[in-house]
């Protein structure tokens, strides 16, 4: 049986395109000129990064030289080792450690000689890559409907938390290779896996895509938004949500400032300097300033079905870049 893996954004702007209701800006100018061209276009895209068709990648360092296998995905730049797999459940470390599994992976991290792994049938293990064989599996309830938004495996200390597709946080001791505790973080959607999973300063920050939890110093803060796109820099998250707001929060979510944009859709954010950028759906990038009391709005070129990946200070669309 096939796993099937989508954006929560295409669902809701295939139901939504009948009522003809977009965002329109009344003052505009165009950034056509700082629009950079790249090597190639973007082919598939995780929470990590994105491989071009000519199988190169793309990370939070830029647009790598190297090029994966063919056939073969980024997964992730974990500690300079890069992780890629295929459909097949074939996997490469460097383009040169090779293993083979039954499922495919869509999750990996790695620390020392143990790789956490997240399968695309939602079982998720630790599998130590010098000795060739796991040290910990486990299956988990299986989710056939998911958000490409899947968060990587986080190494704490002895634990390594996995986020799950049917919306947990398993949590699991690399010394015993013992579960220590399962949080349900997102119990009551059918779309649900954990998009986020981040510690920020002492903060732990977990999402699925209508919840994000804060977990600081034996305290939990929690918030319901339907999250459309994420960002975050220093002590600071950015929020777009499916309603058109923009939201800054703290790592404890209190809510910094807002801004409303009727209509819109925000495919991803970029941020520097606290400055938020936006790419719109419709065509259109929103420059906020940190202190949410000063709006810009540039025109580009932009379909809504195109492929994007945000680093940083950076915006990558099909086979564009712009850098803030």
């Amino acid at each position: 049986m096939k796993y099937i893996f989508l954006s929560i954004f295409a669902i809701v702007l295939f139901t939504s395109c009948s009522s003809k209701q977009f965002f329109e800006p009344i003052d505009t100018t165009s950034i056509e000129k700082e629009i950079i061209d790249i090597p190639s276009y973007i082919k598939e895209k995780n929470t990590q990064g994105a491989t071009l068709k000519d199988n190169r990648y793309i990370d939070n360092f830029g647009i790598s030289s190297k090029k994966l296998k063919d056939g073969f995905y980024f997964v992730n730049n974990n500690n300079s080792d890069i992780i890629s797999a295929n459909k097949q459940g074939e996997v490469y470390i460097n383009n040169t450690s090779y293993f083979k599994f039954k499922s495919a992976v869509i999750a990996a991290s790695i620390k020392g000689d143990i790789m956490a792994l997240i399968f695309a049938n939602n079982s998720i293990a630790l599998y130590d890559i010098k000795e060739k064989e796991f040290k910990f599996k486990q299956y988990q309830k299986v989710s056939y409907l998911n958000d490409i938004r899947i968060s990587m495996p986080l190494f704490l200390n002895s634990l390594v938390l996995f986020p799950t597709l049917d919306g947990n946080v398993v949590v699991v001791n690399t010394l015993t290779f013992v579960v220590s505790k399962t949080l349900n973080i997102d119990p009551d959607t059918q779309t649900n896996n954990i998009i986020l999973l981040k510690n920020i300063g002492d903060n732990l920050l977990i999402a699925s895509s209508n919840i994000i939890l804060s977990l600081s110093k034996g305290q939990a803060y929690k918030k319901n938004f339907f999250i459309q796109s994420y960002t975050y820099d220093k002590n600071y998250i950015y929020i777009a949500t499916l309603d058109g707001r923009i939201l800054k929060l703290t790592s404890t979510l209190d809510l910094i400032a807002s801004k409303k944009f009727k209509f819109a859709k925000f495919q991803t954010l970029a941020v520097k300097d606290e400055t938020v950028y936006a790419i719109e759906s419709q065509g259109f990038i929103v420059k906020i300033n940190k202190d949410f009391t000063k709006v810009e709005v540039d025109e580009i070129s932009f379909e809504n079905d195109e492929k994007t990946f945000s680093s940083k200070n950076k915006i990558y669309f099909e086979n564009k870049l712009i850098k803030f």
